[in-house]
């Protein structure tokens, strides 16, 4: 699943997540309200919640690095040269993997197995596949 968006919430309740909007925050990395977060989605759109075994770590590394993500692309036909470890560029599912790895003392629990040298793409789909993650249930966008 390439379509969608995911973010994680930080222990400030923010929802830290990448995308390619060129908003008050630039290209990359974003750190939004709930609420704000609300209003980037369509209306009616429904908006997934999961919670992680190993979030907790995983949301302090989201919190204290998605400034550091300055541009965004999704490497769509082609990722030689682009690792899993880069941060620049990013897009949001390879950026959770990126909390979960990093924040988590480099162990994958979104994949099982990617490292950060690997060129690989991460979906979204993998991250809410996850054995780690736990669907809890979905609210609605503001617009």
């Amino acid at each position: 699943m390439l379509v969608g968006h995911v973010g994680i919430i930080g222990p400030d309740y923010m929802v830290y997540h990448v995308n390619a909007v060129n908003d008050n925050q630039g290209e990359g990395g974003k750190r939004d309200t709930i609420s704000y977060y609300q209003t980037r989605h369509k209306a009616g759109e429904s908006i997934a919640v999961y919670r992680a075994t190993h979030g907790r770590n995983a949301a302090y590394w989201a919190q204290n690095n998605y400034s550091s993500v300055t541009s965004y692309h999704i490497p769509w036909a082609n990722w030689d040269n682009y690792q899993l470890k880069t941060m620049n560029p990013n897009y949001c599912p390879k950026f959770i993997w990126q909390a979960f790895y990093y924040g988590n003392y480099n162990t994958d629990f979104i994949m099982g197995y990617y490292e950060p040298n690997k060129e690989a793409i991460v979906t979204l789909g993998q991250v809410i596949n996850s054995n780690d993650l736990t669907y809890v249930g979905s609210f609605n966008s503001r617009n």
